[in-house]
């Protein structure tokens, strides 16, 4: 009998013990939420690139210049879409050429911006321009990366 109760006995305070601990893990985790506040998204998160391209938004769509306008930007987990539109373009009217002269030109763009070198390309975010014709229909997609501007 004695043994058994002893048995008992450990077990309960063992549980006991194991039960203290976790409430006190748990007390001490919500203590240090509420002290430090939410924990901040990662910036190459989708959810945190999907509310920085909403807040933009409104802005767009946007001439850039007589043949090209931004119609809007969305993300995806660590990449930054800008959507660009040729305005006066149909698929079956853009040369190869203009096509191969685009990714250098934007690629030299973004890497000399400071704003998309700081907020973007330095902090591992990819950034990608999508291009699409006079009614939508995609012509090139193209990304620059830290690897592009030699971040």
């Amino acid at each position: 009998m004695d043994v058994n109760h002893r048995t008992r006995t450990s077990r309960a305070l063992f549980g006991l013990i194991a039960g203290v601990v976790i409430v006190c893990a748990a007390a001490y985790g919500l203590a240090m939420r509420y002290v430090t506040g939410p924990v901040p998204d990662d910036v190459r998160s989708a959810a945190f690139l999907s509310r920085v391209a909403a807040s933009i938004n409104p802005l767009f769509p946007r001439k850039v210049d007589a043949e090209t306008e931004i119609t809007r930007v969305s993300a995806l987990e660590g990449v930054f879409i800008y959507h660009y539109r040729f305005v006066n373009v149909a698929v079956a009217g853009v040369s190869a050429a203009v096509l191969a002269n685009l990714r250098p030109t934007v690629t030299r763009s973004s890497c000399g911006n400071a704003a998309a070198l700081n907020n973007f390309i330095k902090k591992g975010i990819t950034l990608r321009y999508f291009y699409s014709d006079q009614v939508g229909r995609a012509l090139a997609t193209f990304d620059v990366t830290r690897a592009d501007c030699g971040v």
